[in-house]
């Protein structure tokens, strides 16, 4: 039997935490030799949720799972795991004895921590081989499980683990358009995981080495995260405005010779898209990965735009201004959509996002009377406003439907469920039709004519065909200093104000002859 224990105090040294040496425990059982093996632990300034935790005092404490895997010098092994957690517990041999395996007591050498069973020692040049994985699982505040790999040489009983590995620490605030991040992943040109080797005497200085079968692209997956029930789905990192959340991702030491990227993944309830959100780094000795340091790269705003493009909380349009934006897509009896938007309503009739082809017929669209506190979702006879209305009586559409004026709504239809501002859900039966034309924003298309402008701020739009995301607008100002290409080929100049969509990764402007107000820029 091999045993260790821990003592209760955690000390900061220069920006590292250690996690300090196991204390010798004399075994109460007879053993050809009476093998004690203390440990201490080098760790970075986060706390490790690799195996061991930290109690609410800041004392350093074992799981009850808590392994190391220790090699003799003749590159035998034997995994030692503890028996019960706190902050001193006795390593054990769960399976097998020292002696029953021909591993020597007397020679140990060096080990591992945490415990991996594919992890090797050649005796012949003293390194110890081990996988780093190709996927980490998000943890709050550390890293995820068995990513962070650290060895140790034993020496007069002791042994002194090292971290092999630094951390790249992301810190991302939410925007309009990003709420929930599933997975993250970290690309360049270098190795990030497979087969890497380190001899445990240098791994104070060096560091792992690369040797075969890795990949240049990493994965920080966040999904089941939160999750409500197993494989449930509906897990992910939420994001807020307010403060920035850290995502840490355990990274072989050395410089990004050729930069990176990191991208953010599966934004949304129903929608999975990809946008970059630091954009690639060049190569600065500034983003070189330190062993056993954090890397904390400027703290960022998740969004879906491109690099040309800041996002925006809003985009405002006045009735007066006669301002709209053609959205290319049409409309038809199988169309839903999800909006979040404050109406203000300076006018009569006005249309948040309208295409029809007579006056309440085939249409589809929202729109809204301030004066008679009215408003309809027009689906060909699904919802209409009040003197029109032959889906859904007057009562029922007050009950279900109404909207809070210079307010913020999140009002959404897909699959002929209507959840209304009031947070209530209908269903309705659809009719068969094809709407006008082209959907218009902060506009009507009636027969190829504009009108009925809308007094609103917009947050987001989404069109949906079925079930599946057919245009995602995100309110955006461009930011390149040339200006950017518009979705029709049209030059959009720096400054320029209008949506961008993300499903398509096309910036749609002002097609009408007013101009549109900017809400707070949001991406930094």
């Amino acid at each position: 039997m091999i045993m260790m224990n821990r003592n209760n105090t955690l000390i900061c040294v220069v920006a590292l935490l250690l996690f300090p040496a196991c204390q010798k425990e004399e075994s109460d059982q007879p053993m050809e030799k009476d093998a004690v093996l203390s440990a201490s632990i080098e760790q970075q300034v986060l706390p490790s949720s690799t195996k061991t935790v930290l109690a609410s005092d800041l004392s350093v404490e074992w799981k009850a799972d808590d392994a190391i895997k220790v090699f003799d010098n003749m590159g035998n092994s034997i995994k030692l795991v503890a028996e019960s957690a706190g902050t001193s517990s006795r390593f054990v041999e769960p399976a097998v004895s020292a002696k029953d395996i021909g591993f020597s007591d007397i020679a140990m050498s060096c080990g591992i921590y945490p415990y991996s069973s594919g992890a090797s020692y050649d005796t012949s040049n003293g390194s110890i081989t081990f996988s780093l994985p190709e996927t980490q699982i998000y943890e709050p505040n550390s890293f995820g499980q068995d990513a962070n790999v650290t060895v140790g040489v034993v020496t007069d009983d002791n042994i002194d683990f090292k971290n092999v590995c630094g951390v790249l620490r992301l810190q991302l605030k939410g925007g309009a358009s990003v709420k929930k991040v599933k997975k993250i992943v970290l690309t360049g040109k270098e190795y990030l995981w497979g087969t890497f080797s380190v001899n445990p005497a240098n791994a104070g200085t060096t560091g792992a080495s690369y040797v075969s079968g890795g990949g240049t692209s990493l994965t920080l997956d966040c999904s089941h995260y939160g999750e409500t029930s197993l494989n449930a789905g509906d897990g992910g990192v939420e994001l807020n405005s307010g403060s920035d959340i850290d995502f840490n991702i355990i990274v072989p030491v050395g410089a990004f010779a050729s930069g990176f990227t990191v991208t953010i993944y599966d934004i949304g309830d129903t929608y999975s898209t990809n946008t970059p959100i630091y954009g690639t780094v060049t190569a600065t000795a500034t983003n070189t990965i330190v062993r056993s340091q954090i890397k904390e790269m400027p703290v960022k705003i998740a969004s879906l735009l491109t690099s040309d493009f800041a996002e925006l909380e809003y985009l405002k349009s006045t009735n007066t201004e006669k301002s709209y934006i053609n959205s290319g897509w049409n409309a038809d009896n199988n169309s839903g959509f999800e909006v979040k938007f404050n109406p203000k309503g300076e006018g009569t009739w006005e249309q948040l996002f309208s295409a029809r082809e007579t006056d309440h017929h085939r249409q589809f669209g929202m729109n809204w009377n301030k004066a008679k506190s009215d408003y309809a979702f027009s689906n060909t006879g699904r919802f209409e406003h009040a003197a029109n209305s032959t889906s859904i009586t007057e009562e029922n559409r007050q009950n279900n439907c109404e909207l809070s004026f210079d307010s913020v709504n999140v009002v959404k239809y897909i699959n002929n469920q209507f959840a209304s501002a009031k947070g209530k859900v209908q269903t309705v039966s659809p009719g068969t039709y094809e709407a006008y034309g082209p959907v218009y924003i902060f506009a009507l298309n009636q027969g190829g004519e504009v009108s009925e402008y809308g007094t609103a701020d917009l947050y987001y739009l989404k069109f949906y065909d079925g079930s599946t995301l057919a245009r995602y607008f995100i309110p955006a100002k461009v930011t390149a200093s040339a200006g950017v290409t518009d979705v029709n080929g049209n030059n959009a100049p720096q400054n320029t104000l209008g949506l961008f969509d993300v499903v398509n990764r096309k910036f749609y402007q002002n097609a009408g002859s007013g101009s549109f107000t900017a809400g707070t820029v949001l991406t930094n």
